[in-house]
């Protein structure tokens, strides 16, 4: 889940309220990104994406505000690519996407290729290396 405002002080409700669901990872000052805390199964798009919307619905109103003045909202799959299997594919539920569009956010996928100089192994599974789901919301400029 990221945030992105010009006055970082504004994030603060937000940053509080989803402590219990969700981490802050260290980002450009007026940015704020956050990943879950807690291990969700299984480690596709659809029950990450779930666990942020329970979560937003979840916030209060101060932190909720936050979210509201945002002017965009988005989930972003974020998946690492890997030399196997070949391709994968990731649905989302009708229900999914209405819980998705009820907190006003939308769908962002984001595949990060291998890095040309690491030597790749493939776990024992070889399936999807990394799915996180993240919430990435713009907020306007407070006046």
């Amino acid at each position: 889940m990221s945030t992105w405002t010009l006055n970082p002080r504004r994030h603060v409700p937000l940053v509080q309220a989803l402590e219990p669901h969700a981490y802050s990872l260290e980002r450009p000052p007026g940015r704020a990104s956050f990943e879950l805390s807690e291990p969700v199964l299984p480690t596709t798009p659809e029950p990450l994406i779930l666990a942020f919307v329970r979560a937003v619905k979840a916030l209060p109103p101060a932190a909720l505000a936050v979210w509201t003045h945002a002017r965009t909202r988005v989930l972003d799959i974020g998946i690492q690519s890997g030399r196997r299997p070949f391709q994968e594919t990731h649905r989302l539920q009708p229900e999914t996407l209405r819980e998705v569009a009820d907190i006003g956010a939308e769908i962002a996928v984001t595949v990060y290729s291998l890095a040309r100089e690491t030597t790749f192994r493939e776990p024992p599974n070889f399936g999807l290396q990394r799915t996180s789901t993240s919430l990435r919301s713009a907020l306007a400029a407070e006046a």
